[in-house]
């Protein structure tokens, strides 16, 4: 079976990396103001530098998400109305004030998202994250619940993560062309799949209740909760105009 990466053990209990996670990710989809979402970027520059993650990572997804950003940046350049910047006149388009800030609010948004995922998938296996996912739901995934079905499944298929990453990283390397390439991907999928049904047959995946059991809450966990929130006080202030 596929090994994950190794990974810096971290300081910060699971169920403080989903807290923070989703502390981010509503305001990003919310909140306009600059400042508060420089705010936000900072928060996520300070999670990033406390588990020491490398950089190079986070610049080289942007070659995955410049398709998506172009097609975003065009629609918003060209079809939003307001006050006109330039014009086109033979072609009928012109570009908008109000295009042009819904275009960098739009890369500023896919990109954070992107970005923030990407850390909290290099800073917590996987599996950690179901732990704190059935630690945060209770008795709702105990045995015979429906959750509880939803969280194997969930750990079966978050684990499939590093291993889609590593085959990612290594897709464009070698001489060989796309279709080889593919049934390579296929073959190998399906060799990962068979393992991991035959370890989950035979009790040898982690069980997440168990999991969940095992995690404790410590003084970093509150330190960090509390510099969060703070973070999230602030650029809530800001984004309201600092009345």
């Amino acid at each position: 079976m596929h090994s994950p990466p190794p990974r810096r053990p971290s300081p910060l209990d699971p169920r403080s990396h989903l807290f923070f996670a989703l502390c981010l990710l509503l305001p990003l989809f919310r909140w306009q103001r600059p400042a508060a979402l420089a705010l936000l970027a900072a928060a996520g520059v300070g999670y990033v530098a406390l588990h020491r993650l490398p950089v190079r990572p986070f610049l080289a997804i942007l070659r995955f998400l410049w398709p998506l950003l172009l097609v975003a940046t065009v629609l918003h350049l060209t079809m939003t109305p307001g006050h006109v910047l330039f014009e086109v006149a033979p072609l009928h388009l012109w570009v908008t004030r109000e295009g042009v800030h819904l275009a960098l609010l739009t890369a500023t948004r896919l990109i954070g998202a992107v970005w923030i995922a990407h850390a909290l998938y290099r800073a917590l296996p996987p599996e950690a994250l179901v732990a704190a996912i059935a630690r945060l739901a209770g008795g709702w995934c105990a045995p015979g619940h429906h959750l509880h079905h939803a969280l194997w499944v969930a750990s079966l298929a978050l684990g499939f993560l590093p291993w889609f990453a590593d085959h990612l990283a290594a897709w464009h390397s070698g001489p060989l062309d796309l279709d080889t390439r593919l049934r390579c991907l296929i073959a190998a999928g399906e060799q990962e799949i068979a393992a991991r049904a035959a370890a989950a047959a035979s009790g040898a995946l982690a069980d997440p209740l168990a999991a969940a059991a095992r995690l404790r809450l410590t003084a970093t966990d509150g330190l960090f909760g509390l510099a969060v929130a703070i973070a999230l006080v602030t650029a809530g202030y800001l984004q309201r105009g600092g009345t």
